[in-house]
């Protein structure tokens, strides 16, 4: 738009994840109005039409039940405001909840939180993201680390907890909005399945766009604010994979 408006503009490089933006020169707009003719006018009409404003979210519709997600936008990705908490592929088809890694595809559930943990034989039978979203992969996590400088301060949100006395906490400001949590991994611990990390760090699983797996995962920890991916996405020694949430992306 030639004009000039109070937003200026803005133009999006889609290559590298980064804009070029030119200050407007109007005052500020806090209302605007549509006419009978369904136009927009900053003017109010002798008769405005009323407006619905619906926050856009993902509604996923399985087996009958309706899961909404919130959608936040960072540079020119989408991502899903919250954690995937399927019970079920996407054709309906159940996952089992888990009690034990190694023991086949499915889920593990915390008794006192809604937090959902999928193993990565649950990931490698394909169908648990949304219908158009995706498991991100390196190159959706690398965009992501570049639009924020690396700073994942901007990415994490909840309490956070030193790993051990001492430990410094990196700040969590959560300007994003994107809303990681602290939720921990499902892992063998003194060889028993058991959530460890607990309030200190955040896994995600890493796609490579074929229904498949890196051999890593996205790890973040509380005294650190750099995004990590070379943890294992296997139990250490074992041919059998960890449990971590899921945060999709828009395809």
């Amino acid at each position: 738009d030639e004009r000039e408006i109070n937003g200026g503009k803005i133009s999006w490089n889609t290559e590298d994840n980064s804009f070029t933006y030119t200050t407007g020169t109007s005052g500020k707009i806090d209302k605007f109005y549509l006419n009978e003719s369904g136009i927009i006018t900053l003017i109010k009409p002798e008769k405005p039409l009323d407006i619905n404003v619906i926050r856009h979210t993902i509604r996923d519709i399985r087996n009958g039940t309706l899961k909404e997600y919130p959608i936040v936008k960072i540079g020119i990705q989408y991502w899903m405001q919250k954690d995937l908490c399927a019970t079920t592929y996407r054709n309906g088809t159940p996952l089992t909840k888990q009690v034990e890694l190694g023991k086949g595809a499915g889920y593990f559930k915390p008794e006192k939180d809604e937090i959902y943990f999928y193993n990565g034989e649950a990931i490698l039978a394909g169908n648990l993201a949304p219908e158009g979203w995706k498991i991100p992969n390196n190159g959706n996590w690398d965009s992501l680390r570049q639009y924020i400088k690396n700073d994942i301060s901007v990415l994490k949100t909840g309490d956070w907890i030193p790993f051990k006395t001492g430990d410094i906490v990196s700040p969590a400001t959560n300007e994003t909005g994107l809303s990681f949590y602290p939720y921990g991994v499902y892992t063998e611990s003194g060889n028993k399945t058991a959530l460890i990390n607990e309030s200190a760090a955040a896994f995600y699983w890493i796609g490579d766009d074929v229904n498949g797996l890196t051999e890593t995962v996205i790890f973040m920890k509380s005294t650190s604010n750099d995004i990590n991916d070379t943890g294992s996405n296997k139990v250490k020694d074992k041919d059998y994979y960890i449990a971590v949430p899921i945060r999709c992306i828009k395809e």
